[in-house]
């Protein structure tokens, strides 16, 4: 909270028992609750926030909230939508037919179509992630103002934009990494280079 300049209460749920009484089963999860208690709207998954917005405002307002009149800067225009690398929700991969669970050899292809993903070089795709083996590179064709991924285990990742090399993430911990942040959304491939050992769970964009 601290590192991203939170400065509003955040609930934590190591033990899941908030996930457990409401019996979710995903992640993200959203739910809108009043000020009696009751749950107004769910969602399940990244989208939509356009509405939620527009749902929260109209809960705020309920008693003549005037926080409602401040600017709706909800993201709008075309993004490139969460997405997951391991196999049981590659939605949106190109190339090499996937071998699961075991460690394989992909090669990247000589054109990526918008908003899909490859992987380049030796790589182990477990259901949920995918674990960098030798050589290993994923490239991603996006549209969006910021990229983050979401990695584990302990190495580093070098980001390229359009063959220009922009930074070196060192992976420490399970958790998101920033891999672009710009003040307009653009259009552009970005490929990732991993050393060994360092897993890759999902990207998500702004």
């Amino acid at each position: 909270m601290k590192r991203l300049g939170i400065t509003y209460p955040v609930v934590q749920d190591n033990r899941f028992k908030t996930w457990d009484n409401y019996s979710n089963q995903y992640w993200p999860a959203e739910y809108l609750i009043d000020k009696t208690g009751h749950v107004r709207h769910t969602h399940f998954g990244e989208g939509q926030y356009g509405e939620t917005e527009q749902l929260i405002r109209r809960l705020l307002d309920v008693h003549g909230a005037r926080s409602t009149r401040m600017a709706d800067e909800t993201p709008n225009g075309l993004l490139t939508p969460e997405t997951y690398l391991g196999y049981e929700r590659l939605n949106n991969y190109v190339g090499t037919p996937v071998s699961p669970d075991r460690v394989a050899r992909y090669t990247l292809p000589a054109d990526l179509p918008q908003n899909t993903i490859a992987y380049g070089g030796q790589w182990k795709l477990g259901p949920e992630r995918a674990t960098a083996v030798r050589a290993s590179h994923l490239a991603l064709h996006f549209h969006a103002k910021n990229v983050y991924i979401v990695l584990g285990g302990h190495g580093t990742v070098r980001a390229s934009i359009d063959g220009r090399v922009v930074k070196t993430i060192p992976v420490t911990a399970q958790k998101l990494y920033t891999v672009r942040t710009s003040k307009r959304a653009d259009e552009a491939t970005v490929d990732l280079a991993f050393t060994p050992g360092v897993q890759a769970y999902s990207f998500t964009f702004g």
